[in-house]
């Protein structure tokens, strides 16, 4: 059961198995990805993985953590009866799919990180009486069956961490006694020089004296990518030469959404003028090009990316809603708009470039606050002190 070069582990190690979802490398997946291998020390912490077939299982087996594949996928909402009976059934093959592996494993708890796996483990658990922690990244959103499978997470779940208090607010007041807020942990590559970043714009063919605006993240209406849209095609009658790089794509097969949003560049007519890179294992490479990044979302349960930027150098411009305003002080580390206000987003684009002492002053104050608020040791440690409690080690 697992991969072949999986770490050993001490018989008194607390055990951890995450369980997933899905396999592509989003914000929540690198966080579990990270968070494995703060733990993978063999000797108080040893981890293991439950996720479908994809990126995140893949780099968990090359960086030696056990793990085991199972397909979620086919567990979906669908009208038709033989697809829901289908979905029954591997959801039920699922918990005793991990129950197995909590009993192959001698786990001492179980972290699931999204809904679904969250009241599949969470049974699973439960029948093989270990502690469950649900790791909750993100705003649970509404439907038919929601609320009842929300309740149900929440209620299976030993302790909850959320990765912000705005994320933690939608915890009922009956389980916030078991609720910790955890933020998430970030981490970069090396900010380039001065230097280094005008030759990279320059082969990109983004010259200097250009203003370069960017987009990093999941393609979804969520996200307010028409808004900034809309946004920059302000931007752009003000400054002929600005550009946009959208960098990110969908992560569910939504095509047709992604085209809608490049049918949008072309009724704007900014399509010239903006760039649709898709998902890059390079992406903060190329962030370290741009003059500010947007963070349009109708409401952010964290924004990691927003960290990034801010520790990469770059003045960030966002919504103040959500996980951002824990992270942002407006007109201090960054510049913050209205949700849904494509004018306050172009006028805080126009700002950055507009006011170069100022964006230099909120990129040295935005660097130093996030260093403080968001290091390694404060992401590993706080959940590990969850384990602690639950495993009772």
């Amino acid at each position: 059961m697992g991969n072949k070069d999986e770490n050993i582990c001490h018989p008194n190690a607390v055990r951890v198995l995450f369980v997933n979802n899905h396999g592509f490398m989003g914000g929540t997946e690198r966080m579990i990805l990270l968070l494995m291998d703060g733990l993978k020390d063999g000797s108080r912490y040893c981890p293991a993985l439950v996720a479908p077939p994809g990126e995140l299982t893949s780099e968990a087996i090359a960086h030696g953590i056990a793990s085991d594949v199972f397909p979620f996928a086919r567990i979906c909402r669908s009208n038709d009866p033989r697809k829901w009976m289908s979905s029954i059934n591997t959801f039920y093959q699922g918990i005793c799919f991990v129950g197995r592996i909590i009993a192959h494993r001698n786990i001492s708890v179980v972290h699931s990180s999204s809904l679904k796996s969250a009241v599949m483990a969470g049974i699973a658990a439960r029948i093989q009486n270990t502690p469950s922690l649900f790791h909750v990244h993100d705003y649970l959103p509404a439907g038919r069956l929601r609320p009842l499978l929300i309740n149900t997470a929440f209620w299976l779940a030993d302790g909850i961490v959320a990765n912000s208090y705005s994320v933690a607010n939608i915890v009922p007041a009956k389980y916030q006694y078991k609720t910790t807020v955890v933020y998430n942990k970030v981490t970069i590559q090396q900010e380039v020089s001065a230097g280094a970043r005008i030759r990279r714009r320059k082969n990109l063919g983004i010259s200097n004296k250009q203003l370069l605006i960017g987009y990093v993240g999941r393609l979804h209406p969520e996200k307010g990518v028409e808004v900034l849209l809309n946004g920059f095609s302000s931007v752009a009658r003000t400054n002929s030469k600005a550009k946009l790089w959208i960098i990110g794509d969908v992560t569910d097969g939504d095509l047709a959404y992604r085209k809608s949003l490049i049918q949008m560049a072309e009724r704007l007519e900014i399509e010239n003028k903006t760039t649709f890179w898709g998902w890059r294992k390079d992406a903060q490479e190329l962030m370290q090009c741009l003059d500010a990044l947007v963070v349009p979302s109708w409401k952010e349960p964290f924004g990691l990316v927003t960290v990034e930027a801010m520790l990469l150098g770059i003045p960030v411009v966002a919504t103040a809603t959500g996980g951002t305003l824990e992270i942002i002080d407006d007109n201090i580390t960054g510049l913050l708009f209205d949700p849904g206000d494509s004018r306050q987003l172009a006028e805080k684009c126009l700002e950055v470039i507009s006011d170069p002492e100022k964006a230099n002053r909120m990129i040295r104050l935005a660097k130093s606050e996030v260093e403080r608020k968001f290091g390694a040791e404060n992401y590993i440690d706080g959940v590990q002190k969850v384990y602690v409690s639950l495993a009772g080690k």
